[in-house]
C-alpha cells in the first residue's frame, strides 16, 4: 500500500484540499478513488497535448516535403506562409 499511500500524499500536496471538501458531493466509495482518477485525468490530458503538437501541420509539413525529397523552397514558402499568419 506504499504507492496508494504516496498517490495520497501528493494528491493532498497539489490539491491542498481537504478530504471533507473533495468527497463533500460524491460517495465515499468514490472518495477513495479521488487522487488515482486526478492524475490518470492528468496524465491523459498530458498526453493529448503532446500527441496534439506532434501531429500538427507545422511539423508533418515540413518534415514530409523533406521525406519526400521536395525542393528547399517550397518548406521556405510554408515557413513564410506561417509568419504571415501570426
Amino acid at each position: 500500500m506504499q504507492g496508494k499511500e504516496l498517490l495520497d500524499r501528493l494528491y493532498d500536496y497539489v490539491t491542498g484540499d481537504e478530504d471533507a471538501r473533495v468527497c463533500k458531493d460524491i460517495p465515499t466509495s468514490a472518495c477513495h478513488h479521488q487522487p488515482r482518477n486526478f492524475f490518470a485525468y492528468l496524465v491523459a490530458n498530458l498526453l493529448n497535448k503532446v500527441a496534439d503538437e506532434i501531429s500538427s501541420a507545422k511539423l508533418i509539413l515540413p518534415w514530409l516535403l523533406g521525406t519526400l525529397g521536395a525542393p528547399l523552397a517550397f518548406t521556405g514558402f510554408l515557413v513564410r506562409r506561417g509568419m504571415r499568419n501570426n
